[in-house]
């Protein structure tokens, strides 16, 4: 998980709706838990990506596919690399962007998985 949500709300709603078992701990990033001191890490900037990738051990961004919903922190990685699946339930995003090989919209999550098994993770 890549979140702008702070840490703890994040964790609450994984317990909310009972799905923390589904995502190794050492595998969720959020804004707040990668910054330091010094400097704010957060999506959309490639730092951000790059702290992701260096840390889950993945190098090549193209396998490391990111599902959202926001055209404002989410669509932007794909300028590093990312595959983006965008969740639009109501079709409003599509029409603002110019399309992107690596972007993909869609209206249910069967549709995101589907992307997904096409993108090559398993099903």
């Amino acid at each position: 998980i890549a979140s702008t949500q702070e840490g703890e709300i994040l964790q609450e709603m994984l317990d909310h709706f009972k799905v923390r078992h589904y995502f190794q701990a050492d595998l969720i990033f959020t804004s707040d838990c990668i910054s330091h001191q010094r400097e704010s890490v957060d999506k959309p900037t490639e730092t951000f990506w790059r702290v992701v990738r260096a840390r889950s051990g993945i190098d090549e961004p193209t396998v490391l596919p990111l599902v959202g919903n926001s055209l404002r922190t989410d669509a932007p990685a794909v300028r590093f690399g990312h595959p983006v699946v965008l969740l639009d339930t109501c079709g409003h995003q599509r029409p603002y962007l110019t399309l992107h090989p690596l972007l993909f919209f869609c209206r249910s999550t069967p549709a995101v998985e589907r992307v997904l098994v096409r993108l090559g993770l398993p099903s």
